[in-house]
This record gives structure tokens, sequence and C-alpha cells, in this order.
């Protein structure tokens, strides 16, 4: 057997063999060998090769199924980290604020990417969104799309089955919106908003609009679906010959009840109901429920039910007509109508992230790198999004008293994140119920949003660094099933974590080093929380670490890789305000909440003397780091307020002066309807003048002589007079108005001149003095009048 065909199959070189013929037997024996020596070293050479071909394959797939094995490692502690965070519970609450159902579901099964590129595609897809519900949110109406109906009749479409009027109508109303929502796009894109993102989803595709008007010319979709009587004469006939019939049978049902019995229809049969034993002539149909009538069809009424059934089912047939050339017309244009529907169904999907960011007040973020402000995470104002999504699904939320629940009153308390470039590991210490947990999911949960482009429940700026994975080890993983305490737990989810995550990764760990003896868990804890900071395999990006352990807190002071946060506690009301101090290591408030309360002094100092001078001094120095902390918080509150009532007058600022321009365009526009109105009554009052010398002469007698024309002594000027800048003169167009002078052109033989409020250029040859003008319209009529008593 070749070795080449059989390449793990050994060389046996033949061995020499004795018969009869000795001779010849030895002869071609040792010809054999020595051919066999010769093609030795060559054949070993191609084993050789062979083998390492078949090693090297065998490492590629080991290395491949390796690969596949991390990945799956990988995909399964994000997926665990998305259920530990409650990721479900938040896009479900994006979901409702879908339009339609496809969008709805679309939305409820979005999982955060894991691609930095499509995860900043969707960050601006989110931005353009927020630009066009701005200007245009009520002319898309995407809720007229059913995209849940258009879907099966895709699908039926594909299978070549005719579809009815409904499955018609449902496509019509997705070309119709798909091509709205086109129009919307560009209308706003001329207007020089930028909404590149929305634009090319939109034009990859025909929206058909001949196909959508002949549909809508023959269903009646926004009234029950049914087909119209326009769409095919043959139907119309049909329907008038169903009406015809049905006429007829209701007045043979009407004569045929005046011999007893009630009228009734079973079955689409015209029948008379009458009581059970009682003599009946026809064919019985059925009984009533209560059994005391009985259904009889009259032999009268077998002609016309007949004739009644005959013309629904010509009626039927020329509807199904209507339908089968409707759908034969949406079978070849069918992959338009699937993209169309594709890309109503993922507008609607961006839209939704755009009303819940309205609806939580939440802000788009932007990346580290764009903002430069050395800076590695800020989420100002971050509020829990599962607490706000129970504000807004069951009402006013109650103060719970579940462990690091992060509520106070209604609704979440805002914390602030604020990590620093360079920072690797985040310890939060505080006391139970002081939001530690809350914490750790409102961070995670905020970088999961940012990955899915939906808005985050804080106040801008928002700065958010990129992660490719978020794992997290939150809650109790005990298990009597598998023999797993909560020690024994933790460590197995955090060796999961260690295996999945990448230098990209984000690691969220709860009550770090718990359920074991405390200086075993602290040292634990320490060690963990150094193997995640470090670079290269089980090493993480960020890992951020609630604990109970003080001694995690001096990871800090020796490491400039950590930085420390506390949850602040109220001594006064002996509670926590789940607010977040970073830069503060948390502190025992066991002595200070005791003597609060009263307990001996006695005992008080037998405690401190135990506790030993330098953790008191500590702690005393914590204190003091909290006040100033808090003093600063309180200038950073009131800046931000004189800031807000800066904007909020600014506005006001910019509101009064687009109130005065409004004023003055008003009056402008006032002014020029006066001067309009009374260059009407001056010429009303030429008119009835003329009117009352009899008979006017023609016009252009009127111009030539001054004595026929009352208009004359308006029009005649003193040519002597020459108007000066600020003068008050009369012009002659406007009826002898009243004018100022504001400038003069010699050249042009014009003045500009301002007849209340209203600038406009006339000649110099038709303004006159300020004598002329105080005698006004009625000089004129003096004038006109002595003109007319001259001529008597």
């Amino acid at each position: 057997v070749s070795p080449r065909r059989h390449p793990t199959m050994a060389w046996r070189v033949p061995t020499r063999r004795t018969d009869t013929c000795g001779r010849l037997a030895s002869d071609a024996c040792g010809r054999n060998e020595a051919r066999a020596q010769r093609r030795r070293p060559a054949l070993r050479k191609g084993r050789a090769k062979e083998m390492r071909k078949h090693v090297s394959s065998d490492r590629k797939q080991g290395v491949s199924k390796l690969a596949c094995c991390a990945v799956s490692a990988r995909e399964s502690a994000s997926a665990s980290a998305l259920d530990v965070l409650q990721w479900q519970e938040v896009s479900v609450a994006v979901s409702r604020h879908a339009s339609t159902a496809a969008g709805a579901r679309k939305v409820a099964s979005t999982s955060p990417t894991s691609s930095r590129e499509e995860a900043r595609a969707r960050g601006v897809e989110t931005v353009h969104g927020q630009r066009l519900w701005r200007g245009s949110s009520e002319l898309l109406r995407l809720e007229e799309a059913r995209t849940m109906d258009c879907t099966s009749s895709l699908r039926r479409l594909r299978m070549r089955q005719a579809l009815q009027a409904s499955g018609i109508a449902a496509v019509a109303t997705v070309l119709a919106t798909a091509a709205r929502a086109r129009r919307v796009v560009g209308a706003m894109a001329n207007r020089g908003v930028r909404l590149g993102a929305l634009a090319e989803p939109l034009v990859g595709f025909a929206t058909r609009d001949g196909l959508v008007a002949r549909i809508y010319a023959a269903i009646d979709v926004a009234d029950g679906d049914h087909v119209r009587d326009v769409s095919r004469p043959e139907l119309r006939r049909a329907r008038e010959r169903k009406r015809i019939a049905q006429e007829k049978r209701r007045k043979a049902l009407l004569d045929a009840a005046k011999r007893g019995g009630r009228p009734a229809v079973v079955q689409g049969r015209a029948c008379l109901a009458i009581r059970d034993g009682s003599s009946g002539d026809g064919l019985v149909l059925g009984r009533s429920e209560d059994g005391k009538e009985v259904y009889v069809e009259p032999r009268s009424m077998v002609q016309y039910n007949e004739i009644m059934a005959q013309t629904e089912r010509d009626v039927v047939k020329q509807e199904r007509a209507v339908c089968l050339e409707l759908s034969r017309e949406l079978l070849e244009v069918v992959e338009d109508v699937d993209k169309a529907l594709q890309a109503v169904v993922w507008l609607d999907a961006v839209l939704a992230r755009v009303k819940y960011g309205i609806h939580v007040d939440g802000s788009t973020p932007s990346s580290p790198e764009d903002a430069n402000q050395g800076l590695r995470m800020c989420l100002q104002q971050l509020r829990n999004p599962l607490l706000i999504n129970g504000l807004s699904a069951g009402g006013p939320l109650k103060k719970s008293k579940s462990k690091d629940d992060g509520e106070e009153g209604q609704g979440p308390v805002p914390i602030d994140v604020t990590i620093r470039n360079g920072v690797r590991g985040v310890l939060i210490t505080g006391p139970n119920t002081g939001g530690k947990t809350a914490a750790l999911k409102s961070i995670g949960l905020a970088i999961l949003m940012a990955k899915a482009g939906i808005p985050i429940p804080a106040q801008e700026p928002l700065l958010v660094p990129w992660f490719d994975h978020v794992f997290a080890d939150i809650g109790d993983e005990q298990s009597l099933d598998s023999s797993l305490s909560t020690f024994s737990g933790h460590v197995s989810r955090i060796q999961s974590i260690a295996n999945a995550c990448t230098s990209d990764s984000l690691v969220l760990l709860d009550e770090l080093g718990t359920g074991t003896d405390p200086k075993d868990g602290a040292a634990l804890g320490a060690a963990i929380m150094h193997s995640f900071a470090n670079d290269g395999p089980g090493g993480a990006s960020l890992s951020i670490a609630n604990t109970h352990h003080s001694e995690l807190k001096a990871l800090k002071y020796s490491d400039d890789r950590f930085e420390n946060v506390c949850v602040e506690f109220d001594e006064e009301k002996l509670a926590p305000t789940f607010q977040l101090l970073w830069g503060i290591p948390g502190r025992s408030n066991a002595i200070h909440i005791a003597e609060r309360l009263g307990l001996d002094q006695d005992i008080l100092a037998r405690a401190k003397e135990l506790l030993g001078t330098h953790r008191v001094e500590v702690n005393e120095l914590i204190v003091q780091l909290e006040e100033a902390r808090l003093r600063t918080r309180a200038s950073t509150a009131e800046a931000h307020a004189l800031m807000k009532e800066a904007d909020k007058l600014h506005e006001n600022l910019q509101e009064a002066k687009h109130a005065v321009e409004k004023h003055k365009t008003e009056a402008y526009v006032a002014a020029a309807r006066n001067v309009l109105a009374e260059i009407a009554v001056a010429k009303g009052q030429i008119q009835s003048q003329r009117k009352k010398r009899g008979t006017a002469p023609p016009r252009s007698k009127q111009m030539a002589s001054p004595e026929s024309s009352p208009s004359t002594d308006i029009a005649k000027a003193d040519p002597s007079f020459v108007p000066a800048v600020g003068d008050m003169v009369s012009v002659h167009q406007l009826g002898n108005k009243a004018a100022k002078v504001v400038s003069i052109s010699e050249k042009k033989q014009e003045a500009t001149v301002d007849v209340g409020g209203l600038k406009m250029t006339v000649k110099l040859r038709d303004i006159t003095g300020p004598a002329q003008a105080s005698q006004g319209t009625t000089g004129t009529s003096r004038g006109h009048k002595r003109t007319m008593t001259g001529g008597r």
C-alpha cells in the first residue's frame, strides 16, 4: 500500500524467503532488497512530509476548536450578564414606544452589539432620529403600517398564493408608509437637516406609488378592507343583483310570516321561527338555544334563498378576481415590498429609542476620545432605568426596604459616576441597603444602552468608553443541587468571567470576597482585582466591585490604577442617601450610630480604645473629606442653578427680541393698510365728486384741463418748493397725505419719505410743502366745490 495513500501506515521491507528454486528466489529477494534500500530514504522523506501536514492540520483544527470554545464561553458569560442586569426589562420598556407590532418585536429582541462600528452606527441613528422626530413627528404616521399582516402576506406571496383583501390592504399601508417616510426625510434633508443615517435605508427600493393608488382605489383600506364596487364592473352588477334578490326575499319572508311565525335567518337562509309543536310546511333548519322554537324554511322561500345564495357566490367570485389581479401585481414587486417592510420596521425601532429617551429625559453619550476631557467615564445624574420603568408601568414607587434597592421616596435617586483616565479598578464600599448593588446595575445598564443606541437616563455631557462585553457577578449563586455555597458560587462565576473577558471588557462584581473568613476574603478580593487590572489573559479594561472588606480600600494608595468610592450615610437620619462619593473610602458608622442612639460613654470609649487610635483618626479624616465633598456638591448645585437661570433669562431675552421684531413688522403692515385705506377713501371722494358734476369728461381731457378735474388741485405742485431732510411734506399720490422726508436724491429727482412708519420713494414733483400738506383732503374738497360753483 502506498504511504501517500495511507501516511500513518508503517512501511515494511520485504523479508528474504526460500522455495524449491533457492538460487532464483535468493537472487530475486536480493534484487528486491537492493531496490528497497534505494527507495527507503525517499519514502521516509515523503512520509515525514505527509505526517507534518497532518500534524499541522490537526493543530489548526485544535486551535479552531479552542477558539470556538472561547467564543462560546464568552457568549454564555455575556448572556448570563444580560440576565443578571435584567436587560430584557429595559428592552421591553423601550418597545412600548414603538408604533407598529413588528417594530415593538424588533426592539424587544434587540441585544447590545459587540461590534464597535455597529454601536457607533446605532448611536448616529438615534441622533438623526431625534432630529427627525423634532422636525416632523406628526407627518410620519408609522402606526398606519400593518407590519404583522404584511409579514404574513409576504409569506403567502412567496408561496404563490392569492391574498385576501385585508392582506392586500396591509401591503399597501406598508408601501404608503415607506413612501411617506422617504418624502419626510427628503424634505428635511433639503432644509439642511443632516439625516444621512436615516435616508440611506429608505432609498434602496421602489415604493410603487401607482400600484398603491390602484389598491386604495379598489379596496377601502380605512373602513373594513372591503372591495369597492368601482374596482370591477362585474362586481358592481353582481352586488346590484344581490341587493335586488335580498329585497325580494325580505318581502316574501314578511308575506310568509303573516300566516304565523317570526322572520329569522339561519345559516344564511331566510326562515320562520315557530313554536315547537306547531304545524309548519317546510324544511326544519334547527332549533333555538332554549328549544322552544323551531326554524322552518317554508317551501315558498326555497327559490328566493337559492337565488340569494347564487348572487352571494357571484359577488365572492368577483371579489376574488379583484384580489387575484392585485396579488399578481404584488408578486412581481415582492422584493420591493419586503425591503419597504424592513425599512418601516427599522425606522420604527429607531424612533422607539428616541421616544423612550424623551420619556426618561435621557441623553445620547459621546466617546471620551471625542471629548478629550481627561475622563474615562462620566455619567452625571444617572438614574436606574429599571426603577424608571417601574414608575412608568405601575405608578409611583414606594420606598422599599429590600437590599440595595437604591430608592428614596418616589423614583430612583440619581448618582454621579466619574472615572478618570488610567483607572482599571473601582471599589465601592459602604453599609448594607446603601445602594451599592443598584449602582453596579445602573452602570452596567448604562453601558449596555449605549451599545444598543438607547439614550441613557442621565444629564449631558455623557462620556461612555467602548466595552466589547459586559460581564457581571451579581446575586447569590448558591445551589443545593450543585453543592455550591455562596462563596463557591461567586468563585465559579468569577472564574468563568476571567476565562471569557478581553482587554476591552467591563467586569462588575457584587459582594467581592464575601461568604468566607474576612481576612481570606479580603486577600482573595485584592488578588482578583489585581488580576482584572493587569494586561494579558484574564485582564479587563475596567472592573467595578463593591465590598465590605475595609482592607481593599488600601489598594488605591499602593496602585494608581484603583479608585475608591463610598455610599453616603446620613448620620442624623441614620439612613443612607444612596449618593456616591468618589475618591473617598468608606468608613465604619457603627460607633457614631451607637453614640447617637445614646449608648453608654464608657462602652464607646472602650470600643474606640480597642479599635485603635489610628483607625479613629482615619475615620475622622474620612468625615472631614465627606463634609468637604458635601460643600463642593452644594457649590456645584448652586452653580448649575445659576447657569439654568442664566439660560432661562437668555431665552426670555431672545423671545422678547423676537416679539419686538414681530411687533415692528405688524406695525409696518398696519401702517401700509392704513395708507391703502386712505387712498381708497380719497378715490371714493373723487368719484363721488365726479358723480355730483354729472357726466365725467374723458380721462385725457381731465388730465389736460386743470379746471375739469377735482384731482388737479391735488396734483398741482409749487415748482419753486425744494424740500429738505426732516421737512413735513404732502404726497400727491396718497391724497395729500402728510409725510416726513428721510433722504433726497437730486440726481434722480427722488425723495424717500416716511408715511405713518412706512417708507416709500416718490418723485420730487409729486410732493408739496407743509402749507399744502396741512390742508389735506379738506382743502381739496373745498377747492373742488369752488370749481363747481365757478362753473355755474
